[in-house]
């Protein structure tokens, strides 16, 4: 983004949170220091220093691609970005720690939409979270942090205003069986996966609020632990094994594959904290299950980020990301396999 483009965005944030009413700033506002943060292939991320008259505060702006709004672009899995401003709004409210909502920006001529919301301290960067000496201290106590956190989301009620989508097993693996028909997968390996996880199913529960992609890069944490969750667009109401499965991918341990859980500990530590936070006995094979869905998932999300790719010539947002993402396909189902053969607590 050019200069002129970086003063333009300035002067429309201001000029939109002028307008909003109930906003904790007062006086003149100023948006300085404006600078888009290297994080979300799907979504753009600007954070910025708001000065106005008792002092200055650090925000972010989250706002979809606008050449992904101009082509229509939707994620099969995903909810509209105003619910998701919704949604995170009513969880700050409720305890969960999550960054803070001040306001749903759009204008008339499309330029500026999305919402605006504290800055957490910290970094969502994994390899910063798993390495880093100076994490020492933090990694110690993250595992326990994320389990108490996710048994929170997972016992938010959401009022009748605020609707998300219901998504099962058997929901979710018709979506992927679309998204395999629509981009013409013939993949043997995949229909072998779909199939055994078809015939394992769990027993349909009570659907609870689900993170839907709760993971390191989508946490922020600092030296002392966890500062916050972010990235709640794939959220939904399913079931709450469904995050714990996630969060043990082998994708999302990065520099330490040895520990199943997110890189920072082991399967039984992660069960072990949930239970004891949410009070809820854990079945390990309901949440093996999961993970195994769970990279079957990412390997659909591979496929579509390459066809939004592939179908956009690679002119849209974050088009050289979605190609790589894409690529990794065949290491999703790899994953697949390995949690099938090989899984342990």
């Amino acid at each position: 983004m050019t200069e002129a483009n970086h003063t333009s965005l300035a002067d429309q944030l201001v000029s939109a949170l002028s307008a909003t009413e109930n906003l904790p700033f007062r006086g003149q506002l100023g948006v300085h220091n404006l600078r888009r943060m290297p994080l979300g292939a799907s979504q753009e991320l600007w954070e910025f220093t708001l000065r106005h008259a008792e002092g200055e505060s650090d925000l972010v702006l989250r706002r979809p691609p606008a050449d992904a709004v101009a082509a229509g672009a939707v994620n099969p899995l995903g909810i509209p970005h105003e619910t998701e401003m919704l949604l995170q709004s009513h969880l700050s409210d409720n305890g969960v720690s999550t960054p803070r909502v001040h306001t749903w920006l759009s204008s008339t001529d499309g330029k500026v939409q999305g919402f605006v919301m504290d800055r957490l301290t910290g970094t969502a960067d994994p390899k910063t979270l798993l390495t880093d000496e100076s994490f020492a201290r933090c990694r110690a106590s993250l595992i326990g942090e994320l389990a108490r956190e996710i048994a929170k989301v997972h016992t938010t009620e959401l009022p009748d205003s605020l609707r998300v989508r219901t998504l099962d097993a058997a929901s979710l693996l018709g979506l992927l069986r679309q998204a395999a028909e629509l981009f013409r997968l013939r993949n043997p390996g995949f229909e072998w996966a779909f199939r055994w996880l078809s015939e394992r199913v769990p027993p349909s529960e009570s659907p609870r609020l689900v993170h839907g992609d709760f993971r390191l890069s989508n946490i922020m944490a600092d030296e002392q632990g966890l500062t916050g969750i972010i990235d709640w667009e794939l959220a939904h109401l399913g079931d709450p094994m469904e995050d714990l499965g996630w969060l043990c991918l082998r994708s999302w341990r990065f520099s330490r594959p040895d520990l199943p859980a997110a890189g920072l500990a082991h399967r039984g530590d992660l069960l072990g904290a949930y239970e004891e936070a949410s009070g809820t006995r854990v079945v390990p094979e309901h949440v093996q299950f999961w993970e195994a869905l769970g990279a079957l998932k990412w390997a659909g999300i591979c496929l579509i980020q390459y066809g939004s790719f592939f179908a956009a010539k690679g002119k849209t947002h974050g088009g050289i990301d979605k190609a790589a993402i894409g690529r990794r396909f065949d290491e999703a189902m790899g994953d697949f396999f390995a949690v099938v053969d090989d899984w342990k607590v």
